[in-house]
């Protein structure tokens, strides 16, 4: 739902969106009404940051854990060689 969301709006639907979503489910017997739920929780973070913030919010994101991994990493071999910051 929410990769065809942003699809038709690029630039996300803002905070909550996924109040708007609605979500058709089959019913158990044939004939009857289909059962309409409202308002489905995103359940990853990465579509939420997706369909709330649009491509550009979602790509400032990955950017920002990307950064994040590689300054730890950077960190990480600085202080390899210091026994203080050794375990």
């Amino acid at each position: 739902w929410t990769l065809n969301y942003v699809l038709d709006h690029p630039l996300g639907g803002g905070f909550e969106m996924y109040r708007i979503s609605r979500i058709e489910l089959p019913t158990q017997m044939p004939g009857e009404d289909v059962e309409m739920q409202n308002g489905r929780a995103f359940h990853s973070i990465y579509f939420e940051v997706l369909g709330e913030h649009g491509w550009f919010g979602f790509a400032l994101f990955v950017s920002l854990l990307g950064v994040s991994l590689l300054t730890l990493r950077k960190v990480s071999k600085r202080t390899k060689h210091i026994p203080q910051l050794c375990r």
